[in-house]
């Protein structure tokens, strides 16, 4: 069975199409591909992707209520897949993850979040826990424990929400994203831009590393480190052989909720 899972983070939107086995394992047909909210191109897009194939279900999910509602909108106009039309799902409660939960308010956590957590629990050995980067908008540093639970974890501002709150709190600082940062930026920056990216990237990696040090310290979490988020290519250098990078977990993890 084939599968279109696309995920609405709060930055922008990501698809790829996955041949879902017997066992229920999906695996990825290509490359994903990944367009900015409010993209005149999303339709071209989808429609490129699905483009000589047969799928079977579409999945959504995603962070951002308004670009859920807006992509199941073009999801159903027609002309966008061949028929038979494949069965749409939203998935946007956390029962719908199937994930065991160790937390508090589960209804206020991320569905990216639990998304990344059930893709990371397949092959897990059992009574080992798993530590989870997601970088993006926002990074999250998150545990699963050794029983195989979503456990919580750490929130803090990516290196694009860092760098435009320096830009806009500010009069004279200018606007730094992670598109202009070497990941090899010097930790001593020689004029303010250069400073503002050391700041933006290496604080970055240390309080990462920092959190998931702890978190793997404290509950007994093997490494390496599951890195993944549109970020992560920053941040994989300077954490280098602490995490095992996948780029594609959140998608991974939606279209795993097929039934």
């Amino acid at each position: 069975m084939t599968v279109l899972a696309i995920e609405a983070g709060n930055t922008r939107i990501k698809a790829g199409l996955f041949e879902v086995d017997a066992a229920g394992h999906p695996h990825l047909l290509g490359q994903t591909v990944a367009w900015p909210h409010g993209s005149p191109l999303a339709r071209d897009t989808l429609t490129q992707l699905a483009r000589g194939t047969q799928i079977s279900e579409v999945l959504v999910s995603g962070s951002r209520p308004s670009a859920v509602e807006g992509l199941t909108s073009l999801l159903k106009s027609r002309g966008l897949f061949r028929p038979p039309l494949p069965r749409l799902t939203v998935v946007s409660r956390y029962d719908q993850v199937a994930v065991p939960l160790g937390i508090s308010f589960p209804e206020t956590v991320g569905l990216d979040r639990l998304l990344a957590a059930r893709a990371a629990l397949v092959n897990r050995p059992v009574g080992e826990g798993r530590i989870i980067i997601s970088a993006g908008t926002a990074t999250t540093v998150d545990l699963i424990d050794r029983e195989g639970r979503f456990a919580g974890g750490a929130i803090l501002p990516g290196v694009d929400l860092g760098g435009q709150a320096l830009h806009t709190q500010t009069e004279l600082l200018p606007l730094m994203t992670a598109q202009l940062i070497d990941p090899d930026v010097e930790v001593l920056g020689r004029h303010t831009r250069a400073a503002i990216a050391s700041g933006l990237l290496w604080g970055q990696v240390g309080a990462v590393r920092e959190i998931a040090s702890r978190l793997a310290r404290d509950h007994s979490v093997p490494g390496p480190w599951l890195l993944t988020g549109g970020a992560a290519p920053w941040l994989a250098p300077g954490l280098a052989s602490l995490v095992t990078p996948r780029p594609d977990l959140t998608l991974f993890g939606l279209a795993l909720t097929s039934p």
